[in-house]
């Protein structure tokens, strides 16, 4: 889905960049302000994030749609506001997708967005599995979650991976999933 793929990207990527250059002239121990009562998180607990969802579910992939999940580690500990991450994502068809990559989480009252930029390598499941045209893809992810006093957080998660057109074939997947993180005491 090259539009969606796109805006995520646009957005993604200016977002983090844009919130880096901000938070470089700041102190790392105090949210950064942002609009209205938005605000930039500084380093926080550790996350597990466990979400499970539809896999390649927008654009012409009918034949590839399944069933998908997600597991990621957030390491609390943040540089300039940005901080690093791991994960997997899997489809019942075998396929799934190992990467690596960075996030930030914007805080607006008790709801917390999570942009993360990534990249990794994809193995492809059976014959239904969608071909990406290449082990080599990017990541694209956005998570809005209600956060509970308990510093859980359930949310909705839209994912993007995609050559980003250095292979021939780059149909890019999208995934909807839905989301729980948890802190993790390391």
């Amino acid at each position: 889905m090259v539009g969606i793929g796109r805006l995520l990207a646009g957005v993604g990527i200016a977002g983090l960049v844009g919130m880096a250059a901000i938070a470089t002239a700041n102190a790392q121990e105090q949210p950064l302000p942002l609009l209205r009562s938005m605000e930039l998180l500084p380093d926080e607990p550790n996350y597990a994030d466990l979400a499970v969802g539809g896999y390649a579910v927008l654009g012409h992939h009918q034949l590839n749609q399944t069933e998908g999940g997600r597991a990621e580690v957030r390491l609390g500990e943040k540089w300039n506001y940005i901080g690093p991450a791991v994960g997997i994502v899997a489809n019942v068809d075998g396929g799934f997708f190992v990467y690596a990559g960075g996030y930030t989480d914007i805080k607006w009252g008790p709801v917390i967005i999570t942009p993360l930029v990534g990249v990794g390598a994809k193995t492809p499941g059976d014959t239904h599995d969608l071909n990406l045209g290449g082990p080599f893809q990017f990541r694209l992810q956005l998570t809005t979650s209600y956060q509970f006093d308990d510093l859980s957080r359930l949310g909705l998660m839209i994912g993007h991976i995609s050559n980003a057109h250095i292979n021939k074939v780059n149909p890019g997947e999208d995934e909807f999933m839905l989301s729980y993180a948890f802190p993790l005491r390391l």
